[in-house]
């Protein structure tokens, strides 16, 4: 037996009868992209799809990517031995890494609290 769903389609979206096919799909799809992960650096990162969709999920991988970028010394060594790296984390004040040196660029922050 072949079932179709009906959709009203208002303005630029549609709503689907509950519980159609459609409806379902929806829902079950909004449910895992939008589930918050715990982001480790010893652990497999989902789907860029499910990171990237979710802001809990993108707060996390910021803040993973700032602590690696700032604590890294092979990194700091090879990296930036002829350039330099200016990174911002949770603070206002964004850092700069030169060699192994670091150092707040306090005359590059934001006054919104937001670089």
């Amino acid at each position: 037996m072949v079932t179709t769903t009906k959709s009203i389609k208002i303005g630029d979206s549609k709503i689907y009868y509950d519980y159609s096919i459609k409806s379902v799909t929806r829902d079950v799809r909004e449910t895992v992209v939008s589930r918050k992960h715990n982001l480790l650096l010893s652990t497999k990162l989902p789907a860029q799809k499910v990171v990237l969709s979710s802001i809990e999920n993108k707060k996390q991988l910021n803040l993973l990517l700032f602590k690696e970028l700032t604590e890294d010394r092979l990194f700091h060594i090879r990296g930036t031995n002829k350039h330099k790296l200016v990174v911002t984390g949770e603070d206002s004040c964004p850092i700069e890494i030169r060699m192994e040196e670091r150092r707040s660029r306090y005359e590059l922050e934001n006054q919104n609290g937001r670089s």
